[in-house]
Order: C-alpha cells, then structure tokens, then sequence
C-alpha cells in the first residue's frame, strides 16, 4: 500500500504543481497589464512593474492552491481512470475511501506549501512589493526594514513597528536632531489621524540639554508632523495579506482598547483555515473521476476543476461579505464554504463508493 499511495501521491502533487504554476502565471500576466497604465507615473516604469508583480507571486501563488489542487486531482486521476489504473485498482480489493487516503497525502504536502507561502513567505514579499509601487509611483523618502519602516520627517527620523490599513499606527519612536546632536525623542504606543492630525497616545517625551534628560509621560500628545497618510501605503497590506500572528496582535490590540475586530478576525481565521482548503478540493475532485466523468477528455476535466474552484472562490468571497455585513461569527464566515464543500464531496464519496 505504501507504494500506491506514493503513487498516487506523486501523480497528484505533480499535476497540482504544475497547474498552480500555469495559474499563477496566468494571474501574474493580467496583474502586469493592470499595471502598464502607470507606467511613467513619477519613476515607475516597465523594470518597476515586473519587479513589482514578481513579488507578488508568492501571494498569487497562495490564493491559487486551492483551485491547482482541485484541478490536478482531476487531471492526475482522470489519467488513471482513461488508463484504466483506477479500475484495476478497485478489481484489486482498493476501496475509494483508501485511494483518497493516498491523494490526501499529497494534499498534506500541498498544506505545508500552503502555510509556508502565507506565513513566511507572502506577507514579507508583499510588503515590499507595495513598498515598491508606492515609493516609486510617489515622491516620498522613506526606507523599508524588517521590523517596520523608518522616514525622515525635517530634522526628525521616525520609526514606525507596525502600520495598519484603518490608518492606525503602532510602536512610534520620534528622534529629533539639531545640527548633530539628538535634542528629543518621542515613544508613543499608537499614533492615529483626527482632524486632519496626528495624535500621539500613552506618549513618553524626552528633552537633552546641558543640564541632563528631562522625561515626562502625556495620554495624548499632537504630532506636528508632514507625514502624509498616503505614505501608509508603503507598508500597509490588506488585512488577508497579513500574517496570521501579526492579525492576532492586532486584534488582541483592538479588543483591548474596545473596538470592533470583526473584519481582522475573519481575515485571521480565513488565514489559518486557508491551509485546509486544498484538501477539501482534492475530496472534492474524487467525485468526479469515479462518477460520470472517469471517461471524459483531459479539457472537459480542466473545465470542471476551473468551474468548480471559481464557484469555491466566488462562494468564499459572497460569505465572507455577508458575514461582514450581518455580523456573522468570524470562524463561520470563514470556515462556511470549506465546510459546504467538504459535505458536498464526502456525499459524492459515499455514493461512488
């Protein structure tokens, strides 16, 4: 049994591979001509835009696994079926039930590539790539790092930990300099636009003179400062887009000072469950390679697996809205369409089996 599930396995994640990698590209390519319509907006040009859309495609490559996964099942074990493997297999005494054991192993394989891409690699490179975009389609001097991102403000340089798409700034260190020599600094928990200004909170103020550091601790704290709010975009990404230990953080942050998390939390759970997905479409491809279609053509499959999974995606995206809108339970939304499909899958298995 090893050796079929290998097999199976292998025959699996090859087609699967292979049709994230046509997939992506294909989204890579209509992403590259969505962005030739800025080309020569201050200086991004063409090497710009490919850069741009090539750090992108860890994030594309993420949101497409799922649908690769349904597809490859259905080509690699279509195959099997028009070589009559399937059939032999099942003369042999295999149940359906133990050749989905061996497809789901390469699902699990598929699982780790996916949560590798949307915890490690995704969020870094889309960050970067919109700190491309904008720094380069805007005048605006301000320099990416790892932990945050640093801009100069006149004779002040500002670190900022983490910004936030609502436009929220956390962990704010000010350092003002006259001539050579540090005058100031500020360390401020949150900082947050009102009014048309910024407001520091929970701020600690230091002065240096001749005669020592002079600290004092305010609540709140007006920030004169040119900052411009379109800046944020050099390091905002979408809530979806974010790790799911950076959306905790933040939604611990946001309960904590009492308002609604709803939408970060949806996206966390979206996050964590996003893993899960391409098993429940590989369950899904089953179906139909025992049903109706065991015989049909290598298109008709590709037609299906692309119905099915923009059906998924579409049906993700309408309850994931819904569950903003009517203020569903954040797992719900997230976790609804994985669930319908996995019980519409298991309910084909039984009746193939």
């Amino acid at each position: 049994m090893r050796t079929l599930d290998r097999y199976l396995a292998t025959e699996v994640l090859r087609a699967a591979l292979l049709a994230a990698v046509a997939l992506t590209a294909l989204d890579a390519f209509f992403g590259l001509v969505g962005e030739l319509e800025d080309l020569g907006r201050h200086t991004y040009g063409l090497g710009t835009a490919l850069t741009y859309v090539a750090l992108t495609l860890p994030r594309r490559l993420f949101q497409m696994l799922p649908s690769a996964a349904l597809i490859g099942a259905l080509v690699a074990l279509g195959g099997m079926a028009v070589r009559s493997e399937l059939a032999v297999m099942r003369a042999a005494g295999v149940s359906v039930g133990r050749i989905a054991w061996g497809v789901l192993k390469a699902g699990l394989l598929l699982l780790l590539l996916t949560a590798l891409l949307g915890e490690l690699v995704a969020p870094w490179a889309e960050l970067r790539a919109q700190s491309l975009r904008a720094s380069t389609q805007n005048d605006l001097e301000a320099a990416q790092v790892d932990r945050g991102f640093w801009l100069r403000d006149g004779d002040s340089y500002v670190h900022v930990r983490h910004a936030f798409p609502d436009g929220e700034l956390l962990e704010v260190r000010v350092y003002t300099f006259d001539g050579e020599r540090m005058s100031a600094s500020l360390r401020a928990a949150r900082a947050r636009r009102e009014a048309d200004r910024w407001q520091l909170l929970e701020v600690e103020r230091s002065r240096f003179d001749a005669a020592g550091v002079h600290t004092d601790r305010l609540a709140r704290l007006e920030w004169q400062t040119a900052l411009d709010p379109a800046l944020l975009s050099v390091v905002v990404v979408r809530p979806e887009h974010l790790t799911a230990l950076g959306l905790a953080r933040y939604i611990d942050h946001l309960e904590r000072g009492g308002e609604d998390a709803r939408r970060y939390r949806q996206a966390f759970w979206g996050k964590l469950l996003a893993p899960l997905q391409g098993l429940v479409m590989l369950l899904v491809a089953l179906p139909f390679v025992f049903g109706g279609s065991r015989t049909a053509p290598l298109g008709q499959r590709l037609v299906i697996g692309i119905v099915v999974g923009l059906l998924f995606h579409l049906l993700s995206r309408l309850v994931g809205q819904a569950g903003h809108a009517y203020q569903l339970d954040p797992l719900l939304s997230a976790g609804l369409p994985s669930l319908l499909f996995l019980g519409l899958a298991l309910l084909g298995l039984r009746r193939v089996g």
